[in-house]
């Protein structure tokens, strides 16, 4: 039996399950990120990132361009890694309904503004 982990998940704002089609289509995913396994089997402690158009997301919450693989520093991949998919959907659920394109969140640009606390 071959063994199965999941390698990506999409973090999508608080709206985009109940938008149309046409909604998601022209502006939802500009909106959503990944958290992916960025990471190696002999370095397993800095494996997870929060990524968005070549972009990945440190532990301040701001985004850094990412580099190429062997390009990351230790730095980087102290700042830009977690170690568990569970820290970073946490951190990246926490934040991206605040995420704004162009000045605008996707409820903002969807003209709803009831989805945030």
């Amino acid at each position: 039996m071959t063994a199965h982990r999941t390698t990506e998940y999409l973090v999508v704002p608080t709206g985009f399950e109940t938008a149309t089609a046409p909604e998601k289509m022209a502006w939802g995913l500009d909106w959503t990120w990944t958290v992916a396994w960025r990471g190696t089997d002999t370095d397993f402690w800095h494996g997870w990132a929060i990524c968005h158009g070549g972009r990945c997301m440190n532990h301040d919450g701001e985004w850094e361009h990412e580099p190429s693989p062997s390009n990351r520093d230790h730095d980087f991949l102290a700042r830009c890694r977690w170690v568990y998919p569970s820290e970073a959907l946490s951190f990246a659920h926490h934040r991206i309904d605040y995420f704004k394109v162009n000045g605008r969140t996707f409820a903002e640009v969807l003209g709803r503004d009831d989805y945030r606390d």
